[in-house]
């Protein structure tokens, strides 16, 4: 369980763990590349008929890993294949490859869901939050722009006004609020 995505298949339903509970399952470099590594090994089992993404521990993401080295960033090949790339490659890759699998992907998320952590959440085709779900777009919070496709869901799922009000603001909404404003579609009691 030391991996920083766990995989799980159960009949046709693959799971996929967002594994770094210590640091709220924030995004590195290693987690991404294995989080597109079981994407593809999704792509080719003709076998699964849906995959479910989620976090470990109490948390879904909390995005980019900020204490992440960015020495030799990019550099580093995960898997046969890999083709390397900095954070937001690796991030940009999977978000596009969870939006072009033919299967449904259903965002489990438990907890916090936060930058690109969130935006991660809004490439799924149907996403169910706990009563602990909390999502933000707080890359204004740190003078940046929504990356890993924000900018591309979140008017499409809540109209373009919210989406900009949830951006320029920063804040952060609980799970019955992103129910009202259909950023998710179920809330789980």
């Amino acid at each position: 369980a030391d991996s920083p995505v766990l995989y799980h298949k159960q009949d046709s339903v693959v799971t996929l763990t967002l594994n770094r509970p210590a640091t709220l399952n924030a995004m590195n470099e290693a987690m991404l590349a294995e989080l597109e590594r079981w994407l593809i090994a999704v792509e080719a089992d003709t076998t699964v008929r849906a995959v479910v993404l989620t976090g470990a521990g109490r948390a879904f993401s909390s995005g980019g890993d900020q204490k992440r080295v960015r020495q030799h960033e990019g550099q580093q090949s995960f898997f046969a294949g890999d083709l390397g790339g900095t954070v937001i490659e690796r991030l940009n890759r999977c978000v596009l490859r969870l939006q072009r699998l033919a299967r449904p992907v259903i965002g489990s998320i438990n907890g916090v869901a936060v930058g690109a952590g969130c935006n991660i959440a809004l490439a799924a085709d149907l996403r169910m939050a706990s009563e602990a779900a909390r999502f933000g777009e707080v890359f204004a919070r740190v003078g940046l722009v929504p990356d890993g496709g924000g900018t591309y869901f979140l008017p499409r799922l809540v109209g373009t006004a919210k989406a900009m009000e949830l951006v320029l603001l920063a804040d952060i909404i609980d799970a019955q609020e992103a129910l009202r404003i259909g950023l998710v579609n179920w809330v789980a009691r």
